[in-house]
């Protein structure tokens, strides 16, 4: 594997685009468990706390990853974390995480890291409490927030 965080361009924000935890391919706005990287990428360019990232292993986009500053609960979240539907089951949630964890910590400058999980979500669940996040009482809609201590 050769992994890497790549900043979405000009030049792939279409491989971005097309990626998709949707076993069907539609690419619904809302999908089961994330939100459409389109949607992200919009974000992105009109909120300027928040950024994104392209999953690649060497020259093939796998994940996407939408991460930033979330000013009402001052604190920094790893906010939309998806493989696409062609690459799960590889490793590649597992392998890309604490790269993104260390990106948000050096982009930002800070330690605790924090993500939101549905409870009906066993693989997140599991990926995110075996890398050392822990769960807080902390709801936001029907997600749980969990954190990862500096």
């Amino acid at each position: 594997m050769e992994l890497k965080l790549v900043p979405v361009t000009e030049h792939n924000w279409r491989e971005a685009t097309f990626l998709t935890t949707d076993p069907e391919r539609k690419i619904p706005l809302d999908e089961q468990w994330i939100a459409n990287n389109a949607f992200s990428l919009l974000q992105c360019c009109y909120d300027k706390d928040w950024d994104c990232r392209i999953m690649m292993d060497g020259e093939t986009a796998v994940g996407f990853v939408f991460y930033g500053y979330d000013r009402d609960e001052d604190r920094y979240l790893l906010c939309r974390y998806m493989i696409d539907v062609a690459h799960q089951g590889k490793g590649y949630g597992k392998a890309f995480l604490p790269l993104a964890v260390e990106l948000i910590r050096r982009q930002y400058g800070c330690r605790d890291v924090y993500t939101s999980v549905h409870d009906e979500n066993p693989h997140a669940l599991h990926l995110y409490t075996s890398f050392g996040f822990e769960r807080t009482e902390e709801m936001d809609a029907e997600e749980r927030f969990y954190v990862l201590r500096g």
